[in-house]
């Protein structure tokens, strides 16, 4: 059998990763584009550290020290458990290094899997990369992994951390770090610091402090285009820290000479909010696994728990928000609902169809909607939203289709007019609505005067942002365009469901 030939690469990006099947996985889609740096939550037992174990072993590691092969991860324990049939796929961009120079390879799919004794590809045959994986083991202080009743310190002479290390962990920890070298003990590598100008040993820092400087080192040694995964970023650090920590990754990461790509789970969701990095949500259910890209802290908070009794509405953002809340205040129902955003039109989607897989009983989402801005005439079209869904869900079995219809009657619209034959975004349509008000009948005149005067704008949120930035409250806002001519028509679909629920649960009947 002639030998193999060893793929030789540069410059890598992980683009994309496909799960078909693995470990509890099902017809998983996962991006990391966007950001250098991505973050993965979910419930436990999502499949987080399986999709960060899987990333690992993607590559084969120019790193010799680090294992990359599948057989590190996913051992058998009986004979009936030797992951036979577990496939899934990667895209990737590289340069082919070769003795005819540097080939670039743009958008190139990779299957992998286990089709029967063997993991394939070989290790060879993978892309070489710089991978370095910090498992939760890294969060163990140095004091609990040292073994021996009396330690040897040698000193690693040349081996000084940059000072750039110890201003970054100043910064997050909020302690003053300076002249940092390595140490060893006879087993681990270690390291003193000058904590507050008093010289300490690793083993005298606490957990959290000994974490960050061991992903600081990695950070800022390991070579260009490398790709660092991080199991539990959270763990031993409290939430400042790790926004410090992660603001420092990205900005590291994204450097143009360096173009490192940093892969982290998390349980800590106050770090979805606002995050300037790729948030991915992994939903977990019987029929699919679904990656919620960037989804809200709301989401979050939805699919930790059970439905409640009442209404649960799904919209876009704050506006869309406070147009619901509006509305439940005219229907009655201030009491018997909850408001909760998804961010992208795409997520309702996905959304929509993760809660139907989750429960066995569909009822027990029929108080559940999604109400989209309508402002694209495009997303609010059958045909898209079908194609959407067969695009998330696919199969034929009978189950799936009734977990597709059941989404499909999940989203809904706002039903903006259209001006030259464009749907309104909500912010023009209350921009307009404002502006046919009659200052001297109306509650909130300054409203509607400043207004007026926003003649025109770069981006159609300004019409509202300028308001509000001024002190304005949306929820006056909306009041004032509940008053209008156009409100019941914009709205007719959200009154129409809300009074279709208040029939079932009998709200408001004697």
């Amino acid at each position: 059998m002639p030998g193999r030939t060893k793929l030789v690469t540069d410059n890598q990006v992980l683009k994309s990763l496909k799960i078909e099947t693995l470990r509890g996985i099902k017809d998983l889609d996962i991006s990391f584009e966007g950001s250098p740096v991505t973050g993965i939550f979910g419930l436990n037992g999502s499949g987080k550290t399986t999709i960060l174990q899987t990333i690992v072993c993607l590559f084969r590691a120019k790193n010799i020290e680090e294992n990359t092969k599948m057989s590190r991860f996913f051992k058998y324990t009986s004979t009936a458990n030797k992951w036979v049939g577990s496939k899934y796929s990667a895209v990737v961009d590289y340069f082919q290094l070769s003795g005819r120079g540097r080939a670039q390879i743009i958008d190139k799919q990779i299957q992998y899997g286990k089709p029967a004794s063997e993991w394939t590809p070989r290790q060879i045959s993978k892309p070489d990369r710089n991978v370095v994986y910090v498992p939760l083991s890294d969060s163990i202080p140095d004091i609990e992994r040292a073994s021996e009743k009396k330690v040897t310190f040698r000193l690693e002479a040349g081996e000084a951390l940059d000072l750039q290390i110890a201003n970054a962990a100043t910064q997050i920890m909020g302690i003053s770090y300076s002249d940092l070298k390595v140490n060893k003990t006879d087993k681990i590598n270690c390291f003193t610091v000058k904590r507050k100008g008093i010289e300490c040993h690793s083993f005298n820092l606490g957990a959290g402090e000994q974490k960050v400087f061991r992903i600081l080192q990695i950070l800022y040694r390991v070579p260009h285009h490398s790709l660092i995964v991080i199991d539990e970023l959270d763990l031993t650090l409290h939430t400042a820290a790790l926004r410090e920590l992660i603001k420092i990754m990205i900005f590291e990461a994204s450097k143009p000479e360096r173009q490192l790509q940093i892969v982290f789970t998390s349980h800590r969701q106050e770090l979805m909010k606002n995050a300037a990095f790729n948030v991915r949500y992994i939903l977990n259910t019987p029929a699919k696994t679904f990656c919620l890209d960037n989804p809200t802290e709301d989401c979050y908070e939805q699919l930790s728990g059970d439905p409640e009794k009442y209404l649960k509405v799904y919209v876009e953002d704050d506006v869309a928000e406070a147009i619901i809340v509006r509305c439940m205040q005219e229907s009655g129902m201030s009491k018997h609902y909850q408001v909760c955003r998804f961010g992208s039109v795409t997520n309702a989607v996905r959304l929509a169809l993760g809660l139907s897989c989750q429960y066995d009983d569909l009822r027990l989402i029929e108080d559940t909607v999604f109400f989209g801005d309508g402002d694209v005439k495009e997303f609010t079209q059958e045909r898209w939203i079908n194609q959407q869904i067969e695009r998330t869900l696919s199969g034929g079995e009978h189950f799936l289709e009734e977990r597709r219809e059941k989404a499909k009657h999940l989203i809904k619209h706002f039903n903006p007019p259209e001006i030259g034959g464009k749907p309104q975004h909500p912010e023009e349509f209350i921009h307009s609505a404002l502006g046919i008000i009659d200052i001297a009948q109306c509650k909130f005149p300054e409203i509607v005067n400043d207004s007026n005067a926003i003649i025109a704008v770069v981006d159609h949120h300004e019409y509202v942002n300028k308001l509000t930035d001024v002190g304005h409250s949306l929820r006056d806002i909306i009041s004032l365009v509940a008053s209008t001519q156009g409100w019941n028509d914009y709205v007719q679909d959200v009154k129409s469901w809300i009074e279709s629920r208040k029939i079932v649960h009998g709200v408001g009947l004697l």
